[in-house]
């Protein structure tokens, strides 16, 4: 203790060495690990920069311009598919609003059918509206759905028009609230699709029709055509049953046919003649049952 006295400055500065030193090993490690790291990101950022100079293509000045130039072309070709998937315009009306338009479009696509002599399910179909045709209050949450839907069925429903197709037997649509009962033909399971990539919204609709092919390939091509978002998602052909009877119609006798006598035989032809041909039916077609899912796509807003 008495060296220590006497050597007071000393000892406080050997302990003031002594700490300096201590932390400057800790600096010194810190500060390696830290070069470590650096020397890491910077091998990293001269493999990405030798990959840049051995991709092919290089990403010089030429090709930079060649990619703008894409770039604007590409744009160009989504504004002309734009064209084709126009949004359905509708009336954004609500409650007796839209009772008024319900009716009166369901008037009009009967009074046109009855035009083209194109058959329905019934007398006074709703084109899967029953549940709303007489309603004047509605659910929460049902507009604007509900004219959006009514101005997309229309919409295909004129298209099937055009292609005169003998029947259309049923029209499903998705339920939008507890005003679409459940177990009612005019609902299907489907649910709407949104495509964030694209930014598109596809609403599923379900037509069953009775058609000949030709008509058939007339929707089908109408649909492609169409200046909206009409993509057909599948189509399920079969043959289709006997037209229901309708009400009051008597039903069909089978009237006898008298016996002819058969006919004379016809003479013997002359050695080598050619046996003359008889007409031979071509073409015998069958009516068809068709159900289309018919997806409406149009841009997200």
């Amino acid at each position: 203790m008495l060296w220590v006295k006497r050597n007071l400055f000393l000892v406080i500065f050997g302990v003031i060495a002594l700490g300096l030193l201590g932390w400057s090993v800790m600096f010194f490690m810190s500060k390696r690990a830290e070069n470590e790291r650096l020397e890491g990101d910077l091998q990293a950022a001269k493999s990405q920069l030798d990959a840049l100079y051995a991709m092919n293509p290089f990403p010089n000045e030429t090709n930079v311009s060649f990619a703008k130039a894409e770039v604007v072309r590409v744009r160009k070709d989504v504004n002309a598919v734009k064209a084709y998937f126009e949004p359905i315009p509708f009336e954004k009306v609500a409650d007796k609003d839209f009772t008024a338009l319900l009716q009166n479009t369901i008037f009009d696509l009967q009074k046109r059918a009855q035009a083209v002599g194109i058959e329905l399910p019934e007398r006074d179909y709703a084109f899967s509206f029953k549940a709303q045709k007489n309603a004047l209050t509605f659910s929460p949450g049902s507009f604007p759905t509900l004219p959006m839907q009514l101005a997309e069925i229309k919409a295909i429903t004129d298209i099937i028009y055009d292609s005169k197709i003998n029947r259309i037997t049923n029209i499903k649509r998705m339920r939008v609230t507890t005003d679409d009962p459940a177990g009612s033909p005019d609902y299907h399971e489907y649910a709407i699709q949104t495509n964030t990539f694209t930014r598109t919204i596809s609403s599923p609709y379900q037509f069953e029709v009775h058609s000949f092919s030709g008509d058939l390939g007339k929707l089908i091509e109408g649909l492609y055509k169409s200046k909206h978002g009409f993509i057909l998602k599948s189509l399920q052909v079969e043959p289709a049953p006997e037209a229901p009877m309708a009400p009051g119609q008597a039903p069909r006798q089978n009237i006898p046919i008298p016996q002819q006598p058969p006919p004379a035989r016809p003479p013997a032809a002359a050695p080598g003649a050619k046996p003359k041909e008889a007409l031979k039916t071509v073409l015998n077609e069958k009516l068809l049952k068709a159900i289309l899912l018919v997806e409406v796509v149009k841009p997200l807003q």
